[in-house]
């Protein structure tokens, strides 16, 4: 994921071959032009026997120093972000591959701020070799842009999370394995960044900006941020800034047609 990587280690040969299919496409390197390759977090990964605590229902997240824990009631994770390994346990379920896209989805939301990156609720497709980010809150029409993106034959890094990362002083969009509605034809990138663009569905069609001095609001806003050490937020912080300065945030009101695309160039 633009050098943001990870290394899974199955201790459960069922577990590895029912995930296989879905994160084969991301295996390798995965690096950009002039390097930014990063050491993978290094997780190993069994089911247990024994039954986790039933009263966690939602994700739990705690830090220890430069230690991040998460627990719920179906897996019990953490990593130390200075080493770059951990262990995750998953507890008795019918779908251990939820409960491992789950910590996966928190893991790298955290080791990527190390790597001056970043996962935003967003769609990611790439028109003319050149990398574009939808973001929005559930509903702004994410998965519809990027149906319609495939009917146009474009490329579709994703259509529920994705990863944005400057390497020497440029910007990259990649996919990542945690879709939403289209898993299909998801690559993994990456592609230079030209913009990231608000979005909402709306009865007319037009390309803006926020209104002033809420920029870093509604970006945060759309950025996976379930805990990290002090020294990683400010990473993000930082991250987050130079993203506004360097590439900006624009808003796109549109019309769920394919005569959206026609706005691209208003968004470069």
């Amino acid at each position: 994921m633009a050098g943001v990587a990870l290394s899974l280690s199955f201790l459960d040969a069922d577990l590895r071959r029912s995930v296989s299919g879905r994160f084969a496409a991301f295996e390798g390197p995965g690096g950009v032009e002039g390097g930014g390759a990063a050491e993978p977090l290094r997780l190993s990964v069994e089911i247990s026997e024994s039954a986790g605590d039933a009263s966690l229902r939602d994700l739990s997240v705690r830090c220890d120093g430069g230690v991040v824990h998460a627990a719920r009631s179906d897996l019990d994770g953490e990593f130390d972000t200075e080493a770059g390994c951990g262990a995750l346990r998953i507890y008795p379920t019918d779908y251990p591959d939820v409960s491992l896209e789950a910590f996966l989805r928190f893991a790298v939301s955290v080791w990527a701020l190390k790597h001056g990156a970043m996962l935003v609720h967003g769609a990611g497709v790439v028109s003319g070799g050149r990398g574009y980010a939808f973001i929005g809150k559930s509903g702004a029409g994410k998965s519809t842009l990027s149906k319609l993106a495939l009917t146009r034959r474009l490329t579709l890094l994703t259509d529920e999370i994705a990863l944005l990362r400057r390497v020497n002083g440029r910007w990259w969009i990649a996919g990542t394995p945690f879709s939403g509605e289209v898993t299909e034809a998801a690559s993994p990138g990456p592609a230079p960044l030209a913009a990231v663009t608000l979005i909402r569905k709306s009865a007319d069609m037009r390309v803006g900006r926020p209104r002033r001095g809420s920029e870093m609001r509604q970006l945060m806003r759309n950025i996976l941020m379930f805990g990290a050490p002090a020294p990683l937020m400010s990473n993000l912080l930082h991250s987050a800034l130079l993203l506004l300065s360097e590439v900006g945030l624009k808003t796109m009101h549109f019309r769920p047609e394919p005569g959206v695309w026609e706005l691209i160039d208003d968004l470069s």
